[in-house]
Formats: structure tokens, sequence, C-alpha cells
């Protein structure tokens, strides 16, 4: 009975940190969108074209998710060798930081200080990986297992969702006098160090380690990277199963990373309009998370049910992009982030499927770094691409997923004829 009850304690704890990142990409999407794209912000001067903010907008956005995907390999295989404990403590305390630079970058008006802070934050972001892997070590089931990934997936999804109305709501000098576009940054650097501490005193470490992590351990593990994804896609399963997940993440990024620049353009929302949109759509995606929501595919296999999940965000993402009523966006949202969620919840399933227990925390951080990577390139491409059209993104992503798509089919006559 302890037991369990100290393993819930681990597990929220892991929740926490996995919600933080998540409300970390999500925190900025509004008061970054209004600090680049909206003219009347006074971050930059008047006179700065739109194509000079967009493609600024696009570079800060790019550099968090490139020392993501940095993060991501290194510190899931450091995890492997030296410990979940101490690598979750030291992301955590380094995205504390991170958060005190992206306030003082807002507040100074300093770009440079809020590309430190997304550097930093990017990197620490590895954490989630590192969170998914000591849940792993925690399952002693396979059913457990997809409950555990799908609780972090969820709690991932939950900080997506509120951090567009965290940022929106402790932006909003109308509600505290003292609130401004700092203020969001500072309260997600806080709780990055409470959730420091409860990691320290909560978790219990699974993966034991030798000796004690120095500066020459991180640095191989960064020279070791480009074998690190030569090893991993080596194997037939995991190269198809990584190109599949690949064009569903950049197809995500497109639609996601972009869609406050799209309703500011087509319906002029505010950053609490965007916000309240943004934490909608974050709704739709801890729904499709929620553990018991595959009940409603019935018998399904997990390889079918992606297939009818990627078909659907096809439709739901063609009919958004035809149509000039936000409140078919509103509507068109739910499907988007409910299919998507539950393909990325089974797309992590089959990967984990894939590789022995002790290579879980280097398989999450490959493919989380594979997304990271994709966001990165994903966020650079569409940010010149909303120069000379606002809906390519919601283009894009339609291809991408198309794509995606294909490639399921093939996998799934892949697995038939391996059976």
């Amino acid at each position: 009975m302890l037991a369990h009850k100290s393993q819930q304690y681990t597990m929220a704890a892991l929740c926490l940190t996995v919600f933080i990142d998540g409300m970390g990409f999500s925190i900025a999407l509004p008061i970054f969108s209004a600090l680049f794209l909206d003219s009347n912000t006074v971050f930059f001067v008047h006179s700065m074209s739109h194509a000079k903010r967009s493609l600024l907008f696009g570079l800060t956005n790019a550099v968090y998710m490139l020392c993501c995907f940095l993060g991501f390999v290194v510190l899931g295989k450091l995890s492997d060798n030296f410990g979940r404990k101490r690598i979750l403590i030291v992301c955590l305390v380094g995205t504390s930081f991170g958060y005190l630079l992206l306030g003082l970058g807002v507040l100074s008006r300093h770009l440079s200080w809020l590309i430190a802070g997304r550097i930093i934050d990017g990197v620490t972001a590895g954490s989630q990986s590192v969170a998914r892997a000591a849940s792993i070590d925690l399952s002693v089931s396979t059913d457990m297992k997809r409950r555990y990934l799908a609780r972090l997936l969820c709690a991932t999804t939950l900080g997506l969702t509120l951090g567009p109305m965290i940022g929106g709501e402790l932006a909003n000098p109308k509600l505290i006098s003292w609130f401004n576009y700092a203020t969001p940054f500072y309260f997600a650097g806080v709780l990055a160090l409470l959730n420091a501490f409860m990691i320290r005193y909560v978790l219990q470490e699974t993966r034991s380690a030798s000796r004690s992590l120095t500066y020459r351990d991180v640095m191989q593990a960064i020279q070791e990277i480009y074998q690190h994804f030569v090893e991993a896609f080596g194997k037939s399963s995991l190269r198809k199963l990584g190109h599949i997940y690949l064009w569903l993440e950049f197809s995500w990024v497109s639609f996601v990373l972009f869609l406050p620049s799209i309703m500011l353009h087509h319906f002029h929302y505010s950053i609490q309009q965007n916000a309240n949109f943004l934490a909608w759509f974050g709704f739709s995606l801890s729904i499709g998370f929620f553990p018991k929501s595959i009940v409603i595919y019935g018998n399904l296999s997990v390889e079918k049910r992606i297939l009818l999940n990627l078909l659907c965000l096809v439709v739901s993402l063609s009919v958004m992009l035809i149509s000039s009523n936000p409140t078919v966006y509103w509507i068109g949202c739910f499907p988007v982030g409910f299919c998507g969620a539950v393909s990325f919840n089974d797309l992590l399933f089959l990967i984990s499927n894939q590789v022995s227990a002790a290579q879980q925390g280097w398989i999450m951080g490959i493919f989380d770094a594979l997304a990271s990577l994709v966001m990165c390139i994903s966020s650079l491409l569409n940010a010149a691409f909303i120069i000379w059209m606002t809906d390519l993104p919601i283009i894009d992503a339609i291809f991408t997923l198309l794509l995606a798509l294909f490639l399921m089919v093939k996998f799934v006559e892949y697995c038939t004829e391996h059976k």
C-alpha cells in the first residue's frame, strides 16, 4: 500500500515536470505573437517591417526547438547512464533560470536576452524524455506502461492548455495593475524551481549510476549524437515509425505554432482571445491523451487507429482552410487536437515497444530530439511562408499529414508481411 502511494507521488512529480515543459512551449505563443507580430506593441520600433518581424518570430522559436533537439538526445542518454533524478533536477533549475532571462528580456526589450532564455529552456526541456523514461522504469506491465505514458502526455497537454491562459491572464494589467508580458515567465520559473525540490524529495532513483556525472560525459554525449541516430534508425521498424513521426510532428508545428498569427491576421484576435482559443485547443488535446479516450475506437488495432486519426486530421484542417468563419476554427480545432493526441500517444507506444527496458531513455530522447529538429525547420519555413500567405502553414500541415498517412499505410503492410 505504501509502495503504491509512493509511486503515485512519484508520478505526480513527473507529471508536474512535463506539465512545465508543455506550459513552457505554449505560454510564450500568445505573448510572442503579440510582441513580434502585432505592430501596436512597443517591443520593436514601429518602422520595422512585418516581414522582418515574422522572420525574427520564426528564428526565436527555431532556436528554442534546436536546443530542445540537443537536450533531448543528450539528456535522455545521460539519464540512462547516470540516473533520472539528478538529470531532472539539473533540468528544472536550468528551466527556472531560463524563464528569469525571458522575463528580464521582455521588460528591458532586449531580443538577445529573450533568445538566451529560449536557448536555456530549450536545452533543459530534455527533462520531458527523462520523465517518460522514468515512468517506463516504474511500469511492471505493458498496460501500466501505456497508462503512465498517457498520464504524462495528458499532463503535457494540460500544460499546453493552461499555458496560453496563464500567459494571457498574467500579462493582463487590467486584472492586476503590475501584471505585464514578463509576469507569466516569472510564474513559470518559480513553478519549475518548486518542482525541482519536489523531485529531490519524492523521486526514488530508477536508474543506478556507477559514478558521478562529469563535464566530459556531457561532451561525449554531444559528440555521439550522429551515432545515436544511426543506431536508432538502423532497425527497419524504428526507421519506418520515425518517418511517420517526423511528418506528423512537422504538420503539428506548422499548424499550432502559427495558429495565433492566423487568428490575429484573419479575425484580429487580442492576446486574451488567442489565449482562450489555444486553451480550447489544448482542452481537446487533453481529452485525446486521457487513457480511457480510446474506448470510442472499439476493438481497432493501434495501427488502424493511427490511420483513422490521420485521415480525420486531414479532413478537419481542410475544412478550416476553406472557411472564413472563426466559429468553424473553434469547432474544427477539437477533432484536430483529439485525433492528434491519440495518434502521438499510439506512435510513442509503438516506438517504445521496439527497444529494451534499458534503452527507454535513449529512444524517448531520440524521438523527442527528432521532433524538436523538425519543429525548428518547420518554424523557420513557415515564418517565411506567412510573409506571402497567412494560411500557408495550414496548407503545409495538410500536405505533410498526407505523407504521414501514406507512410502509415506502408507500415501496416510491412507489419502484415512480417508477422
